[in-house]
């Protein structure tokens, strides 16, 4: 999410980038409940893992927003509705920022899968500075 990142005012990255986002751990991708919890609509009590809003890529050292699904994420410390509304402003500019691409004929994709993508060891992303 680093082009959502570079659309946003200064104002509002200096406001984020010190934040930590709870990703809600109670519903997997489809929305359904996952086995062995019990459903929740409250973000500030539901399970989840806490991680910084704003992070540096591993290998290029570009910053970027690392957001999970809308659903029950919070940032952490503040008050429910501000959590809200910080939410909505940040969500508006990664909804924004989504590239689509025109395929033709021939045609083919390469991609990385470096972190924070995808990491199966028990690490903190890196803050960005």
């Amino acid at each position: 999410m680093k082009a959502a990142l570079d659309k946003m005012p200064r104002r509002l990255v200096e406001r984020i980038r010190n934040l930590d986002i709870k990703h809600d751990g109670t519903y997997d991708s489809g929305g359904y409940v996952r086995k062995g919890l019990a459903p929740s609509d409250d973000p500030r009590t539901s399970v989840g893992t806490p991680h910084p809003v704003v992070i540096r890529h591993p290998v290029s050292g570009d910053r970027a927003l690392y957001l999970g699904r809308r659903r029950n994420a919070y940032i952490m410390g503040l008050a429910l509705e501000e959590s809200e509304r910080l939410l909505d402003e940040i969500w508006s500019y990664a909804e924004s920022a989504v590239y689509k691409h025109r395929w033709r004929c021939a045609m083919s994709c390469c991609g990385t899968t470096a972190p924070p993508c995808i990491d199966a060891t028990p690490s903190t992303p890196s803050r960005a500075a």
